[in-house]
C-alpha cells in the first residue's frame, strides 16, 4: 500500500473527525434529556454508525432490533409495530430517529411480502408516527438500487438527478419510495426526513449479508478464512475455491464501512440550508470497485486461494445478475463535497486489504478459542 496514499487517507480523516467535532457543537442532534432512537441497532451500518453516535451522544442513543442484546445494550422493538414505536417515543422523549432496519435486495426477492413490509410500509409509518410525535431528524438509508440501467443516460456514472427509472428489484422500488416520501416531509412539514443513496457498504461482517454488493464482502471473507486457516475446516469456500454468485465485470459504486460512519454523522449534522431540497438523495460513495478487480487483489493476499467464475451465465444467482445490469457502476459525489465537504479518503486497495487483515485476525482468534474450548473438554481444565 502506497504510503503517499496512506498519509493522504489519514489527513483526509483527520479533517472530517475535525469537521464533525465543530458540527455536533454548533448543531448537536440532541440536547437535555432528549434521545436519539436507532432502529436495526444491530444490522451491518449500525455496526459503524452507532459507535460514531455514542461517541458524542453516549447514554442518549437508545438502541433497539428485533431481538435484544443484553451485551450491546440492545432493546427490543420492531420496525412492523407502530404503535409500539410511537409509545416508545413518547416514553424516552425521542427526538432523532435514525432507522436502520431494512432487508437487503438479495433477501428482499427471496422474501417479497416481507421485505415490503420492512422496505416499504415501516419507513412510512415512521415518518408518519415521527411528525405526529414532534420527532425533529429521521434518517433511513436510501440506495444505488433507486436507480436502473437508464439512469447513466448512457454512461456509467449516475447524476444526483438521475431519473430513477424502474428496474428488477423491489428494494429498488421501496427506496424510491422512501426518499420521495423523506422529500415531502423535508418540505411540507417541520420533520426533517433524510436519506442517503449508499453505495455498497464493505463492511465484511461475519457472516456477510444476503445483499447484492455484499457478494464482494462475502469473497473478502472466503479468502480470510482461507488464509487464517491454511485452507482447513473452511466455511465460505469449497476447500479454498470460491463460486461467485455475480460475474467479474460486475462493478459497483462502494464505500468502507469506517467511512460510512463518519460521514452519515457529518451528513446528519450538516447546515439545513445546505441541503435544502436534495435531503432524500445525495450520494455516499468513495471508490468503484468490480468484482474481478477485488479477485486480483484477493489471490494475491492469500496465495492459493481460487475464485471460480462460471462460464454458463445462468449458473449465477439471476436475481442478483439483474441487479447488476440495472445499478450503475459510479455515481456523481460532487453535490455531496459541496453541501457537507464529504471526504473519500479510502481507495478500493485500502479497504478490501483492511478488512481482509481484520478478518484473518479474526478468524485466528476462533481458532485459538476453539482449540482452547477443546483442550479443555479433554483434560477437564477449567480455562478462565
Amino acid at each position: 500500500m502506497s504510503v503517499i496514499k496512506t498519509e493522504l487517507r489519514n489527513k483526509r480523516m483527520k479533517e472530517a473527525r475535525t469537521s464533525l467535532d465543530k458540527a455536533v457543537q454548533e448543531r448537536p442532534l440532541v440536547s437535555g434529556d432528549e434521545k436519539i432512537l436507532v432502529l436495526g441497532a444491530n444490522g451491518q451500518v449500525a455496526g459503524y454508525l452507532v459507535p460514531e453516535l455514542q461517541r458524542y451522544y453516549g447514554d442518549k442513543v437508545l438502541l433497539t432490533d428485533v431481538k435484544a442484546d443484553e451485551e450491546k445494550n440492545i432493546q427490543v422493538l420492531s420496525v412492523t409495530a407502530p404503535d409500539t414505536i410511537r409509545n416508545f417515543i413518547k416514553k424516552n422523549n425521542v427526538k432523532v430517529i435514525i432507522n436502520l432496519a431494512a432487508l437487503l435486495s438479495g433477501a428482499s426477492a427471496k422474501h417479497p411480502l416481507l421485505a415490503k413490509k420492512i422496505n416499504f410500509d415501516a419507513p412510512k409509518d415512521i415518518m408518519r408516527i415521527a411528525d405526529e410525535e414532534g420527532v425533529r431528524k429521521v434518517f433511513t438509508p436510501s440506495s444505488i438500487a433507486v436507480m436502473g440501467k437508464s439512469s447513466t443516460n448512457g454512461g456509467n456514472v449516475a447524476p444526483l438527478e438521475a431519473a430513477t427509472y424502474p428496474n428488477r428489484s423491489p428494494y429498488g422500488d421501496a427506496k424510491r419510495a422512501l426518499e420521495a416520501d423523506s422529500q415531502y416531509y423535508s418540505n411540507n412539514n417541520g420533520l426533517q426526513a433524510l436519506c442517503l443513496r449508499y453505495g455498497g457498504v464493505l463492511a465484511c461482517k461475519e457472516p456477510p449479508s444476503d445483499g447484492t454488493t455484499e457478494e464482494i464482502d462475502r469473497m473478502v471473507v472466503a479468502a480470510a478464512e482461507f488464509k487464517a486457516k491454511n485452507g482447513e475446516k473452511l466455511h465460505y469456500s469449497d476447500n479454498g475455491v470460491y463460486h461467485p454468485l455475480i460475474p467479474p465485470e460486475a462493478t459497483f459504486p462502494m464505500i468502507d464501512g469506517r467511512s460510512v460512519g463518519l460521514e452519515t454523522m457529518r451528513y446528519l449534522h450538516a447546515d439545513p440550508k445546505k441541503i435544502r431540497g436534495h435531503e432524500a438523495h445525495y450520494h455516499l460513495a468513495e471508490y468503484s470497485a468490480s468484482m474481478g478487480a477485488v479477485t486480483n487483489l484477493l489471490t494475491r493476499l492469500a496465495p492459493g486461494f481460487e475464485v471460480k467464475y462460471p462460464a454458463d451465465r445462468s449458473k449465477y444467482d439471476q436475481d442478483k445478475l439483474n441487479f447488476t445490469e440495472d445499478w450503475p457502476q459510479k455515481v456523481d459525489t460532487v453535490p455531496s463535497r459541496e453541501a457537507w465537504e464529504m471526504q473519500q479518503p479510502i481507495t478500493m486497495a485500502q479497504s478490501v486489504q483492511y478488512h481482509f487483515d481484520r478478518l484473518v485476525e479474526h478468524f485466528r482468534r476462533q481458532q485459538l478459542e476453539s482449540l482452547g474450548a477443546n483442550v479443555s473438554a479433554s483434560t477437564g481444565t477449567v480455562l478462565m
